[in-house]
């Protein structure tokens, strides 16, 4: 959907941040960083991909949903360095919205359809884009420090 933005963003970051950063502690801070990235590369793709009229498009909707929010808590309990703690509240934040967002577009596609509720979806969806861009600055402004 959206998240490419993140995504590009995210490996030039993650080369200017920690470039030269000696730190057992940063290094595996951008391990964690770089795995982040991947999975949401890679679950954007597939979500992007969904063809909405196949039979199982609400199925991978909602496994992509659920892989994307597992990532999330993943790198919310990594142990960040003090300078990018709130990165870990914006993991938080983005588990919180996407749960929000399955259980709308739930709503939305399960029954008969609801507009509402679908874009009501999409409005939680693009707070998790939200959240994932403000962690991009966090590590901007905080790596370059």
């Amino acid at each position: 959907m959206k998240l490419n933005k993140f995504a590009c963003t995210a490996m030039l970051l993650i080369t200017i941040t920690f470039c030269g950063c000696g730190s057992k502690q940063y290094a595996k801070y951008e391990n964690e960083v770089k795995d982040l990235y991947e999975k949401i590369v890679s679950t954007d793709v597939i979500i992007n991909n969904i063809d909405p009229d196949s039979d199982d498009s609400l199925k991978e909707l909602y496994q992509s949903l659920d892989s994307l929010k597992e990532t999330f808590e993943d790198f919310e309990n990594v142990n960040h360095p003090k300078e990018f703690k709130d990165n870990k509240k914006l993991a938080e934040s983005a588990v919180n919205f996407i749960e929000y967002a399955e259980a709308d577009f739930h709503k939305a596609f399960d029954d008969e359809y609801d507009d509402a509720s679908f874009q009501e979806g999409m409005l939680n969806y693009n707070e998790v884009i939200k959240c994932v861009n403000l962690m991009g600055e966090v590590l901007q402004q905080n790596g370059s420090k």
